[in-house]
């Protein structure tokens, strides 16, 4: 151990000696003395995330993705069969897109109980909840007699579902360590983005050879023997303070040798209010990210939805099936974008550390070129009637744009929020959703009044001027970066209370993985 040095009355603060840690120092008064040391630098510090093998995190990641699917698949399989069910169910139109953005609604607000509840409870007992839940749900939905009964259900389908996505964020934070986040929520994203494909093509199938309600059987019959059994027999808990206890309870050696180990044993899982997440869209490190996140997810699936009405009328009068394969492009789009941008995300933050905004550099200026004229092809090829190509073309560029958008903000969000990730998840996946059932009643009413062209010229200019911000907030801080000056390691710094008894306690250790700031 260091020397020791005797101080004469009062104790200096902690912050007086933050500047020479390489001595221990005791301090005495009438009843007791407190000591601070140094303990021997660690040679060889592990990291909490080598616990799991790459196949490990690769196959948490995989079934997190697949369940994930389930969002835009239980939203999308059905949008081929929408005039099907106004006819069968003898409802309006606005009534039956009603059914499509409540179940984006609850989606979005779902996520505020689900995420904080997976960082309490932990995530796989949240993933088991939600999906029986889904598919008692799905089965009322299947015998539906009327439009009354379908809407309700339906937004239950959304709170079940909500879960997929912010406790699969949660998950892949508690196992990727920050510089892979990016890479792994572009794999994750995909299941999002390409879930569109699946669910048009086959629901367009179903419901052209079976009738609507088949969609729900797929449904109910995906969720129960694939989903339920998947996550109950392969996906362990991830949650990291619970895995942590687990850790130190087989082997407390090997947990304390972990460099994070300080850090993740004060993380005691809380139960955040659903309104927590939500304040973090005052955040200025946050708001102009969420909002670009908003605009493009909320554009991406008001275009999906408005697809179907205009291509089973004149001049097009395609069939529930033929549709059904023109959601093909968005999806491909996404798939070609999302793995490359959330690689480049990791890239561009290893750059930049000490700098999380420097990872969505890249990702904001892609939708920010792409999304805007993207909208326009998209909007008045609808309007002017033309080629079915040049509809198609626009499909693929905002399917591209958002797919490389959303990696970044995931990977931003998880690297901000480390020890909320579900909260910090849920805040994306509820501002995104939201976005999107609002942009999608308001498109089923103002696309009749306006035009496809105009509507899709007014979300291009919002994405525009949002995306334009955000980019420029996160160029100026690029460009004043500085590299953090680099360190010679040390050893964990303790701080030692003796009591008059002579009972010794540690009251407090900061690590030597801690940063300055930290510190």
């Amino acid at each position: 151990m260091t020397q020791e040095t005797a101080l004469a009355e009062s104790p200096p603060s902690i912050s007086q000696h933050s500047s020479d840690l390489s001595t221990s120092e005791r301090f005495e008064d009438a009843k007791c003395q407190i000591t601070y040391s140094e303990t021997a630098p660690r040679s060889h510090e592990k990291s909490f995330y080598d616990i799991y093998t790459e196949r490990q995190r690769y196959t948490i990641l995989l079934i997190v993705a697949v369940a994930a699917i389930m969002v835009p698949f239980c939203d999308t399989i059905y949008l081929p069969a929408l005039q099907a069910i106004e006819s069968d169910l003898d409802a309006s139109s606005s009534l039956v897109a009603l059914s499509v953005a409540i179940y984006m609604f609850m989606v979005g607000a779902s996520a505020l109980v689900w995420g904080p509840a997976s960082d309490r409870f932990g995530r796989k007992i949240i993933y088991l909840s939600a999906t029986v839940f889904f598919i008692i749900t799905s089965i009322v939905c299947i015998f539906s007699p009327n439009i009354n009964v379908l809407i309700p259900f339906r937004a239950l389908q959304g709170i079940s579902v909500g879960a997929f996505l912010s406790v699969g964020g949660g998950a892949l934070a508690d196992v990727f360590p920050p510089s892979r986040r990016g890479g792994a929520s572009g794999l994750f994203i995909i299941s999002v983005l390409v879930g569109p494909i699946i669910g048009p093509l086959l629901g367009g199938a179903l419901a052209q050879q079976y009738g609507w309600r088949s969609c729900f059987i797929c449904l109910t019959m995906f969720a129960g023997v694939v989903i339920l059994p998947m996550i109950y027999f392969t996906l362990p808990e991830t949650h990291q303070h619970i895995k942590y206890q687990e850790v130190k309870k087989e082997n407390p050696a090997e947990a304390e040798d972990f460099k994070e180990a300080a850090i993740i044993e004060a993380r005691v899982p809380v139960f955040n209010a659903p309104w927590v997440p939500l304040g973090y869209l005052t955040e200025l490190a946050v708001a102009p990210h969420a909002a670009v996140a908003m605009i493009v997810f909320g554009s991406y699936f008001a275009g999906l939805t408005e697809l179907p009405v205009a291509l089973a009328v004149e001049p097009y009068n395609l069939s529930i099936s033929i549709i059904g394969l023109c959601y093909l492009p968005q999806g491909v789009g996404a798939f070609i974008a999302a793995p490359f941008f959330g690689r480049l995300s990791d890239r561009s933050a290893t750059a930049r550390p000490g700098l999380p905004e420097s990872r969505l550099i890249h990702n904001t200026l892609a939708a920010l070129l792409v999304m805007p004229p993207a909208l326009l092809l998209y909007g008045w090829s609808l309007d002017y009637k033309t080629s079915l190509a040049a509809s198609m073309i626009g499909e693929f560029l905002f399917g591209f744009g958002t797919g490389a958008y959303l990696p970044g903000i995931l990977g931003y969000m998880s690297a901000v929020k480390q020890s909320a990730a579900g909260a910090g998840s849920a805040m994306v996946q509820a501002a995104m959703f939201i976005t999107a059932g609002v942009l999608i009643l308001v498109s089923s009413i103002v696309v009749d009044v306006i035009g496809f062209g105009p509507f899709f010229s007014i979300l291009a200019g919002i994405q525009a001027v949002i995306g334009l911000f955000a980019y420029s907030i996160i160029w100026y801080k690029c460009k004043k970066y500085t590299p953090p000056a680099t360190t010679q390691p040390s050893g964990d710094h303790k701080i030692t209370l003796v009591t008059p008894a002579g009972k010794s306690e540690v009251v407090l250790v900061i690590p030597s993985s801690m940063s300055a700031e930290q510190k």
